[in-house]
């Protein structure tokens, strides 16, 4: 193996990967028609964060071999992080046919399609990865707001729990179900998981806020004057101190 090759690759394994560009780049110099020296420069710029210049060889490397398939996987990668979500579903496609058991390219897949608001593909998407690793917390959430986004209310909520067994500390997953439960007019159900995101992160102010409003939803003003108190505590907001006046006077 040629020396600075063999430099280049100890380096990219040992993540260095600023000197790994600085030698993969000087091979390239007499050698550019290597389609792997470019996909190894593309994910050495791609891990120092700088996408523009990823995508540039992974697009060169597939130029010279259209059937090195972990370029497409890079490239949908890079094109993701860089927010250019069309395209990086053109490449993730292909890139999941070739390797349709990586867990990565398909979850990315399935939050592409997210973002690009084609949600039943991206429930399609989620629920073959769910196979690929049934005990990923945030994958469990983020086909649960799938579902919600298209009124499957059951689902939502049955993800949504699951994520929770998988990360019972998590209190985003709380404050998510108990939107949920609101939506489903499930108000004592909401309040608990409200409660219980407040216990869990003490200084989250939209819990106390929302407990506030299903409170005064309930007519329980005592109870909501203590979570609007809490949240001026947090944060001063002219909408909640005037809201708490009111209850205030009433009392």
């Amino acid at each position: 193996m040629d020396h600075d090759l063999q430099k280049a690759l100890e380096h990219f394994n040992n993540k260095d990967y600023e000197k790994a560009i600085e030698l993969f780049e000087k091979i390239l110099e007499s050698n550019p028609d290597n389609p792997r020296i470019c996909n190894n420069l593309g994910v050495s710029y791609y891990n120092n964060q700088i996408f523009d210049r990823a995508i540039e060889y992974y697009e060169k490397a597939i130029i010279l071999d259209e059937t090195l398939y972990e370029t497409y996987l890079n490239l949908g990668f890079a094109l993701y992080g860089a927010k250019d979500i069309s395209n990086a579903i053109k490449n993730l496609e292909i890139a999941v046919k070739a390797f349709p058991d990586n867990f990565e390219a398909q979850y990315t897949l399935a939050k592409a399609y997210y973002q690009d608001a084609q949600i039943d593909r991206s429930i399609e998407e989620y629920e073959k990865t769910v196979l690929l690793n049934p005990d990923h917390a945030d994958l469990r959430a983020n086909l649960a707001k799938a579902y919600l986004d298209k009124d499957r209310i059951d689902n939502a909520i049955s993800e949504t729990q699951k994520s929770i067994e998988l990360e019972p500390e998590n209190y985003r997953a709380y404050y998510m179900l108990g939107e949920i439960y609101i939506q489903d007019n499930r108000i004592d159900s909401a309040i608990e998981c409200f409660k219980e995101t407040a216990k869990l992160s003490p200084n989250y102010y939209y819990a106390y806020r929302k407990l506030g409003y299903l409170y005064l939803s309930k007519n329980l003003k005592p109870e909501a004057a203590g979570m609007f108190s809490i949240c001026q505590e947090l944060r001063k907001d002219p909408e909640i101190e005037k809201l708490l006046s009111k209850i205030n006077e009433g009392l």
